[in-house]
């Protein structure tokens, strides 16, 4: 099968076939490259006088381009989101005071340890349930999120090599 100069394709092994280049936005010089220039001119960069560049694909996926914005570059890897974006909500934990213990933790809350020392005991220890005596959560147990913690923004992807014709098929314009 014959390929088109300036075609990109896929390639799943390691090795750059004869003919091709990485699209890794290297810059190339017209003079070498004078056909492949034609099609792509400075879209990608260079200066067009003695560059161009091709198209870096790494780390990024291709999409159909629009006749508006032909080499328009979109995405990104990670989001920021602001304390706005994530609701209000709180999480109940009941817990009591009391040191009175039972091994039975069915319609019951966690209690102190019934010990003098604090030490652990043998098996969990747990009063009965009373709403009325809730307590707030000491301060170190609850933490925020710094602001400007950037949250992951990638979705499931292989790698693979795309790689641009250097030689081929001059494509005919219709």
């Amino acid at each position: 099968m014959d390929n088109f100069l300036g075609e990109i394709r896929l390639f799943s092994f390691t090795v750059i076939p004869k003919g091709w280049l990485p699209c890794n936005g290297q810059v190339l010089p017209i003079q070498t490259y004078a056909a492949l220039y034609s099609l792509l001119g400075t879209q990608f960069g260079g200066d067009g006088k003695t560059t161009f560049a091709l198209p870096d694909l790494r780390g990024r996926v291709a999409m159909a381009k629009s006749p508006s914005s032909p080499t328009q570059k979109g995405g990104s890897e990670t989001v920021m989101l602001p304390a706005t974006a994530i609701p209000a909500h709180s999480h109940t934990v009941q817990v009591s005071n009391s040191t009175m213990g039972n091994g039975a933790p069915a319609g019951r809350f966690p209690a102190t340890n019934v010990s003098s020392t604090n030490s652990t005991p043998a098996q969990p220890t747990y009063v009965n349930a009373d709403t009325s005596k809730l307590v707030a959560l000491h301060p170190d147990t609850i933490a925020s999120t710094p602001a400007q913690t950037p949250v992951p923004n990638m979705q499931p992807s292989i790698c693979l090599s795309y790689c641009i014709a250097t030689m081929g098929l001059y494509p005919s314009h219709q």
